[in-house]
């Protein structure tokens, strides 16, 4: 997340409701004394914004990792892009050459994203630290375009064509844009990004509704339904998310009050399960899942261990509302990945059919696996070494791939069986 600042706000009703199939459940949190409210980022518990009180905004937050801040300077006349890690003194111009002015609006730490002036013509722009470093996302045929977010190597926020504002997403070049508008909409936008979701808003039937997309535009989900009673437009600014929910921020008009309201969209984690059949080889009692996403092929998180139940059968929390695919390697099997979409729910068909016999992990089973039989072959568990490594770090016991404590006839059916099959990508 790019901006995680306290914001003070007090939550005054929730209403559970459906969004793209999807339950989220909304909170507003205007405050009773404001005349105006907005939130813009959320980072776990916290989201962080504005209320306008007695005509003044009272607190704004910028955007920061809680390392480096981004922003920009003016002088005079001059408006240049910035950043800074906790003083004033620490401000690096970020301006590009020849930019007239320029703005940073979102950073992940490593890089910074915003907007630079050229000849009249807003450009959505990237850096990593430095004026130099500058990258030019602006799409080809866009007469304008703006970078507002990044994490994990996307970047977000619109491009114009022809006088309409579309959801627009980089992934480090200009050439890498991908329109997020959904199919009906009249205009969009992004304004955040995290581990593989983003959020904004779509114009549909002339009302701005808070949008989620997983990286498509196919993806999009409406979260404009689930908003409480009155409000005729909303607007999503920020994501974050954990292993239990999923917690979006943002604003809308209430018809009811006359105001913005500053509101939040809380959705519940997402389990994947399903089924390990070994095929043969030796009954796994836990696997080892590692999430990556279905749309870029990003790993998220790091690998989660779960036991495998006496009936082979698995549960994990994914770590976000996202389309998956998870993959597992076990030793000696090929590597098994499948699609697994969280979005619209918990997936409970994920079986994973693994393929035993790769020997050397190499995720083929070829010469090199029979070749380690062979080497191995009528080996006990009782053996010594049975559980030592040689020189290539593979011992006797990999080579047990049925997993009935001895090397001997059967481990090579299966291998015979399996021969030049290769695992998954």
């Amino acid at each position: 997340m790019n901006s995680k600042t306290n914001f003070f706000a007090v939550g005054a009703f929730l209403l559970l409701a459906q969004a793209g199939q999807a339950a989220w459940t909304a909170t507003n949190l205007h405050p009773s004394t404001a005349t105006k409210s907005y939130a813009f980022n959320v980072f776990g518990s916290k989201q962080t914004g504005y209320a306008t009180i007695g005509g003044l905004s009272r607190s704004t937050a910028a955007k920061t990792t809680g390392t480096q801040q981004v922003g920009y300077v003016q002088t005079g006349a001059i408006v240049n892009a910035g950043l800074w890690t906790g003083s004033a003194g620490s401000w690096v111009d970020i301006n590009p050459a020849g930019a007239a002015s320029s703005f940073g609006l979102g950073t992940s730490g490593t890089q910074q994203v915003g907007q630079a002036n050229f000849a009249g013509v807003t450009k959505a722009s990237l850096w990593t630290g430095t004026a130099a470093s500058w990258i030019d996302l602006h799409p080809i045929g866009a007469t304008g375009s703006g970078a507002f977010a990044v994490f994990g190597g996307q970047q977000v926020g619109y491009a114009n064509f022809g006088g309409t504002n579309q959801a627009a997403m980089w992934t480090g070049s200009a050439v890498s844009w991908v329109n997020l508008a959904p199919a009906g909409s009249t205009a969009s936008q992004v304004s955040e990004v995290f581990e593989n979701q983003q959020v904004g808003w779509a114009t549909i039937g002339g009302a701005e509704h808070a949008s989620l997309w997983s990286g498509t535009a196919a993806s999009w989900v409406d979260l404009h339904g689930s908003a409480p009673a009155g409000f005729t437009k909303t607007f999503a600014r920020g994501i974050w998310r954990d292993a239990t929910k999923t917690v979006i921020c943002g604003y809308g008009f209430n018809g009811i009050t006359g105001r913005d309201e500053a509101l939040i969209w809380t959705q519940p984690g997402r389990t994947v399960s399903g089924h390990v059949n070994s095929s043969g080889g030796r009954t796994l009692t836990s696997i080892s899942i590692q999430f990556r996403s279905h749309v870029t092929s990003l790993i998220v998180g790091t690998p989660i261990v779960v036991p495998v139940d006496n009936s082979g059968n698995y549960t994990v929390l994914a770590p976000g509302l996202v389309n998956y695919d998870i993959t597992v390697k076990p030793e000696s099997f090929l590597r098994r990945t499948i699609q697994t979409n969280t979005v619209f729910g918990s997936v409970t068909n994920a079986d994973l059919n693994l393929v035993p016999g790769d020997i050397v992990n190499d995720n083929v089973i070829d010469l090199s696996d029979y070749t380690k039989l062979v080497t191995y072959f009528n080996a006990i568990s009782t053996d010594a070494n049975w559980l030592i490594a040689d020189g290539d770090g593979i011992r006797p016991y990999d080579a047990d791939i049925n997993g009935d404590n001895v090397v001997d006839l059967s481990d090579y059916t299966i291998i015979a069986i399996n021969f030049n099959a290769v695992g998954d990508n």
